[in-house]
């Protein structure tokens, strides 16, 4: 649900989805994102749909893009290629680029070492995003069971005991 937007003037209304602004962020973390009310001419947000359709309707004068804290829009008539080492939002997700990739006009990618830490507006909803394929360390997780182990298998409660199956009542099981 998660995409960006960059359009050349002001907002004055947003229906369909809700817009953020980065506040912080790192490669190994992911972004720090903030609920803002109104968008601003030139400068990138992301937004998280609500509805199917996003529909901004415009208002004032044209701007040229703008740098918004790590967030670099596209304002031209064509797709642009992003910067190795920068970053896409797709799927939820942050990707590092390390290939050819482009975004289509009034869109916008993350340049992670551009952003500074920004404090908290008041009341405002603030949410992560997650850089793609972080270590968990859930991979590498493993359990030794020393004694008897219980298990289900169709709904029937087994013992497992030095590689032998018993039933619940204790009757060998093959």
């Amino acid at each position: 649900n998660y995409g960006t937007i960059c359009l050349s003037r002001a907002a004055a209304t947003i229906e369909g989805a809700t817009m953020y602004r980065i506040v912080g962020g790192n490669a190994s973390e992911g972004i720090t994102i903030e609920e803002v009310t109104s968008m601003e001419a030139g400068k990138p947000y992301i937004f998280q749909a609500s509805a199917d359709q996003i529909t901004v309707t415009m208002t004032g004068a044209r701007a040229d893009v703008q740098n918004a804290n790590g967030l670099i829009g596209n304002l031209g008539e064509s797709a642009m290629a992003v910067p190795t080492d920068a970053y896409v939002l797709s799927n939820n997700l942050l990707y590092l680029v390390d290939s050819d990739v482009i975004i289509a006009p009034n869109r916008a990618y993350i340049d992670m070492d551009a952003i500074t830490p920004v404090a908290p507006a008041q009341g405002a909803k603030r949410r992560v995003i997650a850089t793609y394929n972080q270590a968990t360390g859930i991979e590498d997780a493993s359990a030794t069971f020393v004694g008897p182990e219980k298990i289900f298998e169709n709904g029937v409660l087994y013992i497992l005991r030095d590689g032998v199956k018993y039933n619940a009542t204790g009757a060998r099981v093959q």
